[in-house]
């Protein structure tokens, strides 16, 4: 009964009605604590200092989203192996994904930054932002209005799991697969590593006969090397479909 209180009055009487109202628009969820998500939307480029920007939060939504995932995946496929899901998942999770759905989730709207539009699209900033509000919801309203949020709001509406079953491979097989029938020599090599906000960035390049020919950046090496390879089988035009 308190938190129904709490969120009519934010909704209407508040003096931070406004940004609730856009936030209820664009994602369904009507703050408690209309600081988080403040906070959330707070871009690092538009504060100097550490602890007033939404890095932490993101940090924070990352596990959560990973979890709801995982959550959904093994009750979504219950007879799947875990390799599978785990492919799955971090194709859901990846920082173009969550950037892809952040952005047409009309997030970028709510999102406080110093950033110019063309780095805003460069970057993860929406991506980064989404994290943070699944954080906020978390803090806020509790692990389980986070995971609904993460499935009716993020999933169901923007990707058809059954469709992504049919377009994902594991293009590094796929890739190896493909230069093996033609003899050629495949390796990935670590190009660059930096920290990025509260996690390293792996960036790998898939190489062809000594030719750089995909190149994929990621929070861990491995799935740095799977966009590396989907890179390289885009540039090759090799057949993406399940054998």
């Amino acid at each position: 009964m308190l938190r129904l209180f709490r969120q009519q009055y934010n909704y209407f009487l508040s003096p931070d009605k406004d940004l609730v109202r856009r936030l209820y628009r664009v994602t369904g969820v009507i703050p408690q604590q209309i600081a988080l998500y403040t906070l959330a939307m707070q871009h690092s480029s538009a504060s100097s200092k550490l602890t007033e920007n939404n890095e932490r939060l993101e940090l924070l939504g990352d596990s959560v989203i990973d979890l709801a995932v995982a959550d959904h995946l093994f009750k979504h496929f219950p007879y799947k192996p875990e390799g599978f899901l785990t492919e799955m998942r971090a194709k859901l999770v990846s920082r173009g994904m969550l950037n892809d759905i952040a952005i047409r989730m009309g997030l970028k709207e709510l999102i406080v930054r110093k950033a110019s539009e063309a780095d805003f699209h460069k970057s993860s900033i929406a991506g980064n932002a989404l994290e943070a509000l699944v954080g906020a919801i978390y803090l806020d309203l509790g692990y389980q209005a986070a995971h609904r949020f993460v499935l009716e709001r993020m999933i169901q509406p923007y990707i058809d799991l059954d469709e992504l079953v049919r377009t994902t491979v594991n293009f590094k097989s796929k890739l190896l697969e493909w230069c093996q029938k033609r003899q050629k020599k495949l390796q990935f090599k670590l190009v660059s590593e930096h920290r990025e906000k509260n996690k390293w960035v792996y960036t790998m390049a898939a190489i062809v006969d000594d030719e750089k020919v995909g190149r994929g950046s990621e929070s861990s090496k491995k799935r740095a090397e799977q966009l590396a390879a989907e890179a390289a089988v885009l540039h090759f035009k090799i057949d993406q479909t399940e054998d």
